[in-house]
């Protein structure tokens, strides 16, 4: 599954507060098996445990394993490069998804797997741009791990607009006067329909303010 870019996660439950040695057991025989870094694709939890730390917290990028499936609309905006799935990288008004993926990069040691990034320092020399990733806005290297990349994260079309009446143009665009800046427009919409109807699943229809 891994080879095939699949990622793979693990839950123990036990019963009680305290584990039992057929508990370690199966934490020791389920957990290599998930997706590295393996201690935040896997949890040992109680019964009760799991409705709010693993079904209820999927949709939370700060959770264990949200923060690998959710997509990353309130985190910190990165370089566009840094984003390695097209979720991630269309919830950032000023990146923009394209296809297809690079198929070769400037720079000597850059990573066409990466968006052209290089194989992070403490990685270089152990891994190849092969064996690296991107994912959640880090690079992610491994034995195991294969890119899974399928197109390219690079600055919007609309940050070309250096005006409004230029942004104003793009229906796609709108203007931001904070920062001066054309940015793409995302999950701006008048009408349900639209809204959960988002090409990149990113949106949800707010019943309270709608």
């Amino acid at each position: 599954l891994m080879l095939d870019n699949v990622e793979v996660y693990g839950v123990v439950m036990r019963r009680g507060s305290s584990r039992t040695r057929a508990d370690q057991f199966a934490e020791d025989r389920l957990k290599p098996l998930t997706t590295a870094p393996q201690d935040t694709h896997f949890l040992n939890l109680e019964l009760d445990e799991i409705p709010d730390k693993v079904l209820n917290a999927l949709c939370d990028p700060t959770s264990t394993f949200g923060q690998h499936v959710s997509p990353a609309t309130n985190l910190t905006h990165l370089p566009c490069p840094k984003w390695g799935f097209k979720d991630e990288c269309n919830s950032d008004p000023m990146c923009e998804w394209t296809t297809p993926k690079l198929s070769t990069c400037a720079g000597q040691d850059a990573c066409p797997e990466l968006n052209c990034l290089n194989v992070p320092v403490q990685y270089k020399g152990i891994f190849t741009c092969s064996q690296c990733k991107l994912q959640r806005g880090e690079t992610l290297c491994g034995a195991s791990i294969r890119s899974s990349i399928t197109g390219t994260c690079a600055e919007t079309h609309c940050m070309s607009c250096c005006d409004k009446a230029c942004c104003d143009a793009d229906d796609k665009c709108e203007w931001e006067d904070a920062g001066a800046d054309c940015i793409r427009k995302v999950c701006k919409y008048d009408d349900k329909a639209s809204c959960v109807a988002d090409a990149d699943n990113l949106c949800q229809w707010n019943t309270t303010t709608n």
